[in-house]
């Protein structure tokens, strides 16, 4: 190449110092921090508004389904009862909310109890809760009954204060106190299933018998006690030909049907002889006798019986109370 056209070629072309404009928009700084705020505004808002759907869809199938409540009615009912195994206390019947537990031959204190008739369901109120006490599956707990060991009355020398009772139970609403170094007379003396032993004041009210009872004392009673009968424990059958008059061996309720879920309306106190029109069988293998106002009481069931049948021989001496003057 001569030297004059070495001399108009043009020097190489450096790209770092060549000025090509302005860089595009969509490659600018601002629009790449743009377009990732946004992308992170719509992810968010995305988002929320699968959680929000999943959350009206799972709201709604609640509201669709139905719903397993019962309704209960209370009986109006008190009474002790020993637990047959380990249970739970819950607020409410048919609560699935557990707030504290009762255990195995604990002796608890119904204050009130309340039946669910599509369950089949006995519940009892404790202070702080319910329990279940039987379904139609069986029994949780057994009613705490009590029979009589003396009738004759008499008196107990205290040697401390002590508590009475308006029921034969120490979880039962609290009654008065008694003065220690005294005599209280008494009217019978009761065992519960459990082996505590009551003594039934005067005045009605309930004293458990404890190790500061020094002893009883006998005293003359008003209580007349009824000669003894003779027991028969043979099997009784809906239906069958029954003697009329009947014999408590404890203390029982009297219930306006032949079940324990009915309404209760009085008491028979042990001893007392009552008449007995109709026999029925009832749950749990019971039978159940109709008296003469047209309540029931339960005769027996698998584990007692609470009635025993008078002699015929006295019953034919002694006159039934719907003829006696």
């Amino acid at each position: 190449m001569s030297e004059e056209n070495k001399k108009v070629t043009p020097p190489p072309v450096d790209p770092k110092k060549m000025n090509l404009g302005p860089a595009p928009w969509y490659k600018k700084k601002e629009t790449i921090i743009g377009f990732a705020l946004v992308a992170v505004v719509l992810v968010g808002i995305i988002v929320g508004a699968v959680a929000f759907a999943n959350f009206k869809v799972m709201d709604t199938l609640q509201t669709i389904a139905p719903q397993e409540t019962y309704d209960y009615r209370l009986l109006n009912q008190s009474s002790e009862y020993i637990v047959n195994e380990d249970a739970d206390i819950v607020l409410e019947p048919m609560d699935s909310q557990v707030i504290g537990k009762v255990k195995k031959d604990d002796i608890v204190w119904c204050e009130n109890t309340a039946y669910v008739d599509e369950t089949e369901a006995l519940w009892g109120q404790l202070k702080n809760g319910w329990i279940l006490l039987r379904d139609h599956e069986k029994n949780y707990a057994s009613e705490n009954v009590l029979r009589e060991v003396e009738s004759d009355g008499g008196e107990l020398e205290l040697e401390q204060p002590a508590t009475t009772y308006e029921d034969p139970s120490l979880s039962a609403p609290e009654a008065g106190q008694l003065e220690g170094d005294q005599r209280v007379p008494y009217e019978a003396i009761y065992q519960d299933l459990s082996g505590n032993e009551w003594f039934q004041l005067e005045n009605g009210e309930w004293l458990h018998r404890e190790e500061g009872m020094k002893k009883i004392v006998a005293a003359p009673s008003s209580k007349k006690k009824e000669d003894a009968v003779q027991t028969d424990e043979e099997t009784m059958e809906e239906g069958e030909e029954i003697p009329t008059e009947f014999i408590a061996k404890y203390t029982m309720k009297i219930r306006k049907e032949p079940n324990l879920d009915a309404e209760r309306t009085g008491t028979i106190q042990e001893n007392q002889t009552v008449v007995i029109s109709e026999l029925k069988d009832g749950d749990e293998e019971s039978v159940w006798g109709k008296i003469v106002d047209g309540d029931w009481v339960c005769i027996q069931d698998k584990e007692y019986t609470y009635f025993e049948r008078a002699d015929e021989d006295e019953e034919a001496d002694t006159p039934s109370a719907e003829t006696e003057e």
